[in-house]
């Protein structure tokens, strides 16, 4: 064929011993495989178009660019188109069927007869050539490590989205624990208030108890003063003996009363008791919580630092990257930032339970020696309650009426009047009357 050796000649110039790179763009109606080949950045089609070493072959490729630069050859009658009258190489292949050369001479070009025409060598002049064949072999071991190589990045990136999901997971994780230590916390402040007011009541009814205690034995004192009064005058006068006897039947009954209400005093003392055992028991209940808490808060600490070395290690694996994976290594660093901010959340919520396990340390220690307290500020009130058992506030008239001198009124001076007190001492808190 005319010109085809300058065409061939052209093609090994520019891709001989060359890496290309083929960019596969679609299959032709036959189902060939259809692309663009790329040499240092070079377009090959575009050079053989225009340098009028190739035919386009509209029936292939309709792109516009390709015939325009076929007519700026055709114009300057570059390559091929320097000749009269240029045979189009489907056209030869058809006039022109192939013979085998059993000696494998290189000069000559060998082509096969085909029913139809083959689209995808019009671009690319048919090349059958060792060398070639080689080249081949070489675009094909280049493309199946290109190839390789995208399907190691791809898994890489999918690894890292992987990665990125278990860490939000993580993080989500954190911050449940966290939500629900606070929860914990909450409850367990309620749960001290509570018995803060459960020993306040405790600590008002044995005061109750106290005064009528002291109640009672000042009416046994009474009446053994007046036993013994009877056992003198029984002596004296054996005649009021009846009358004596009367009395005392009196005397037992209310006696039995008395019995009646200590053994009620007692009842009332037994479930004081009990109450405050009971206390102390929600007590060492709220300790063993508190203990659970700070264990939780640990296990979320550790898992934060664990959370924060694996980001530590997919940072480091996206540094490898390429550019591709930026946006993924900013959304692992965002990440980051927030496992730290719930690492210092959760040591925030630490301390905060290491404050509560003392209050409930230093609390769990009162009630003992607040009964003992309390019982001596009872006693303290009932020597001081008989002077405090009446307060009155009451208002007296102005001191002096006001005179009509220049017509001036005197301001009115008004006075609080307190009933007197044989002891300046305040009465105790929670004394009843």
């Amino acid at each position: 064929m005319e010109y085809g050796m300058e065409s061939k000649d052209e093609l090994v110039r520019l891709i001989g011993g060359k890496r290309v790179s083929i960019l596969v763009y679609g299959p032709d109606k036959y189902g060939r495989s259809l692309g663009d080949i790329y040499c240092d950045g070079v377009f090959i089609q575009e050079q053989m178009l225009k340098g009028g070493f190739a035919w386009h072959y509209k029936m292939c490729d309709k792109r516009p660019e390709f015939a325009k630069w076929q007519r700026e050859a055709k114009k300057a009658r570059r390559g091929l188109w320097s000749l009269d009258k240029p045979q189009k190489p489907w056209i030869w292949r058809r006039d022109n069927p192939r013979i085998d050369n059993k000696k494998g001479n290189a000069d000559d070009i060998q082509v096969e007869p085909q029913n139809q025409v083959n689209e995808s060598s019009v671009g690319l002049p048919l090349l059958i050539m060792k060398d070639m064949e080689d080249l081949g072999r070489k675009w094909k071991g280049s493309l199946e490590n290109f190839v390789s190589e995208n399907m190691k990045l791809h898994d890489q990136v999918q690894e890292l989205k992987r990665d990125k999901k278990e860490a939000e997971e993580r993080a989500k994780k954190a911050e449940k624990e966290m939500g629900n230590a606070m929860a914990d916390n909450m409850k367990l402040n309620g749960q001290l208030q509570e018995s803060e007011r459960n020993k306040k009541e405790a600590e008002d009814r044995i005061l109750q108890l106290d005064f009528f205690s002291g109640s009672v034995a000042a009416v046994n004192m009474d009446l053994h003063n007046k036993i013994e009064v009877l056992e003198n005058e029984h002596k004296k006068a054996e005649d009021q003996a009846k009358e004596v006897e009367s009395e005392m039947e009196g005397v037992v009954a209310e006696n039995r009363t008395l019995k009646d209400q200590l053994q009620v005093v007692e009842v009332q003392a037994m479930k004081l008791k009990y109450f405050s055992e009971k206390v102390a028991g929600v007590n060492i209940v709220l300790y063993r919580k508190l203990e659970g808490s700070e264990e939780k808060n640990k296990m979320a600490e550790e898992q934060a630092k664990e959370t924060e070395k694996e980001m530590k290690t997919i940072l480091d694996d996206n540094v490898k990257l390429s550019g591709k994976i930026q946006k993924l290594s900013k959304i692992n660093k965002e990440i980051t930032t927030f496992a730290n901010n719930s690492k210092r959340k959760l040591q925030s919520v630490l301390a905060v339970n290491m404050d509560l396990d003392k209050k409930g340390m230093e609390r769990a220690t009162l009630p003992d020696k607040g009964l003992e307290i309390v019982g001596v500020e009872n006693m303290k009130g009932k020597l001081q309650g008989t002077s405090h058992k009446k307060s009155e506030q009451t208002v007296e008239t102005p001191s002096a009426t006001p005179t009509k001198d220049f017509g001036v009124k005197k301001p009115t001076v008004w006075r609080m009047k307190t009933a007197a007190t044989t002891s300046s001492a305040p009465p105790p808190k929670g004394h009843y009357e």
